[in-house]
């Protein structure tokens, strides 16, 4: 008897096929899975998935990775908008099967449409930047701006609240002109060392790392005119979080995008049988990347069997009938081998 403490069993590939190729049906679209770090080569497993496999209108993709390259990221979503948004017309919606962070909410964007269960979640799009002289440890790329956002606050506060109270403890002896000596001195005594730590060239990098994001995220969300994004979405997934890991769960995501919904019944059927898997792979370099859905079959005609030619299409051999048959002569024996019919053409093309 099996433990009901343990693991749900594993579902059968079986039930996972026929899921998705009854939500292929009613949705007029190809299933795509993806599970996975979103780094090389994942991009060109899903094109080369899109292209073997690309039969329908429109594309579901179920969605679960911590995330990775913005690059690979953008690669990955621009090809499932120009097969479907693009060619077809059609749309591409995009299944958050639990987590999709980082470069997985960058590959969100390019969906025309967004399905969140209860525990689905995303993530702000700050890059993560590797801090110097470690190969492990990683810092927000909008740490250094908040660095200088937050010195320009505090030292202007300290020079104010110098002044204000050297002119008040003075009792007018001292002018205006020389308290704000007195407190601008305090001020830069106080802060210079704290912005002598700040390298230049390295905040223009964190600066222009910054923009990777942006540049991708605005071109996505251009594709076909058909916008998911509200007009501040993009710059709030930015810069408008506290952390990296901060939570954006269906109702914060409704608050940045147009079109997020929870999933049907069909829907709702094939990601939970994807659950359990989605959680295994989700952290796999390279990732796991499947089509769900086979093509669907063509309709054949009677006049089209399969391994019958079409005879309507065929003319009779020369001298036979329709069935192909020779016919006898007139007086019922076939003609002696070696010599050829009447009708017959010679090499030339004439009657020999």
């Amino acid at each position: 008897m099996p433990n009901p403490s343990g693991p749900p069993p594993q579902p059968s590939i079986a039930h996972i096929n026929e899921a998705a190729k009854e939500l292929a049906a009613e949705l007029d679209a190809d299933v795509y899975y993806f599970a996975g770090s979103v780094y090389f080569p994942a991009e060109r497993r899903v094109s080369a998935c899109v292209r073997r496999n690309r039969a329908r209108k429109n594309a579901i993709l179920y969605l679960a990775t911590f995330g990775g390259s913005a690059d690979t990221g953008f690669r990955a979503a621009r090809c499932l908008q120009a097969n479907y948004s693009e060619e077809s017309g059609g749309t591409v919606t995009v299944y958050v099967l639990s987590f999709c962070k980082s470069a997985g909410t960058l590959m969100a964007i390019g969906a025309n449409e967004l399905i969140m269960t209860d525990e689905a979640e995303l993530g702000p799009l700050d890059v993560q930047i590797s801090t110097p002289d470690s190969m492990v440890d990683r810092t927000s790329g909008l740490t250094p701006v908040q660095a200088l956002n937050t010195l320009r606050t505090e030292s202007f506060r300290c020079f104010e609240d110098s002044f204000l109270s050297i002119i008040d403890r003075s009792n007018g002896t001292l002018t205006t002109r020389t308290a704000s000596m007195i407190a601008t001195r305090m001020a830069v005594g106080l802060f210079r060392p704290l912005y002598a730590q700040l390298d230049p060239m390295r905040l223009g990098d964190y600066q222009r790392s910054m923009l990777v994001a942006d540049q991708y995220g605005d071109r996505l969300n251009q594709v076909s005119g058909n916008l998911n994004m509200k007009e501040d979405g993009l710059n709030r997934l930015l810069a408008g979080y506290p952390s990296h890991e901060f939570v954006i769960d269906r109702k914060e995501a409704k608050t940045l995008f147009l079109r997020v919904r929870p999933p049907t019944e069909k829907e709702a059927k094939l990601g939970s049988l994807l659950e359990q898997d989605a959680f295994a792979h989700i952290s796999d370099k390279p990732a796991l990347v499947r089509c769900l859905s086979p093509k669907p079959a063509k309709e054949k005609t009677d006049d089209q069997a399969p391994g019958v030619p079409n005879d309507r299409l065929l003319p009779p051999p020369a001298g036979g009938s329709r069935d192909g048959t020779t016919p006898a002569s007139k007086s019922g024996r076939q003609p002696r081998r070696g010599r050829k019919p009447q009708a017959e053409a010679g090499r030339n093309g004439l009657p020999e």
